[in-house]
């Protein structure tokens, strides 16, 4: 996670998380003026699986009481690729390469890109960042 903090407003730069079988990305911001949270992650396998639900969260609310919450656009399509995983695992299985167990260089890469990362000159959405990050670009 790489945080910039201006005013009371922690927002990050980038939320990325790498375990040996997952990668995590997405985004957050902390005011600590208005004592909210409001976060968004995103799973991805790092080897296609068989009936896998990577569902999207929130979590959003004040200090005191916030809650998680599930991304309905995120959960359908989590429903509909455990539906298809039968036909559509094997098929990435066979042609989608494996992205390394160990995440150090996806983390580097990460932090490198957050790095030289122009907001308006690459004029992409917070997710269509992430999105590039969980797809390894």
């Amino acid at each position: 996670m790489h945080f910039g903090m201006e005013n009371g407003l922690m927002k990050d730069k980038i939320v990325y998380m790498d375990t040996s079988t997952m990668i995590i990305a997405g985004e957050a911001a902390i005011d600590f003026r208005k004592e909210t949270i409001n976060m968004r992650m995103a799973p991805k396998a790092k080897k296609p699986k068989f009936y896998s639900l990577e569902v999207p969260i929130k979590i959003e609310g004040t200090f005191k009481d916030f809650g998680l919450r599930l991304s309905k656009a995120g959960l359908l399509g989590s429903v509909i690729s455990f539906i298809t995983s039968p036909v559509i695992v094997p098929l990435k299985r066979a042609l989608v390469d494996e992205l390394p167990r160990d995440g150090k260089d996806s983390c580097l890469k990460a932090w490198r890109y957050v790095e030289t990362y122009d907001d308006e000159k690459e004029n992409l959405s917070v997710h269509e960042r992430n999105l590039k990050l969980l797809e390894g670009k």
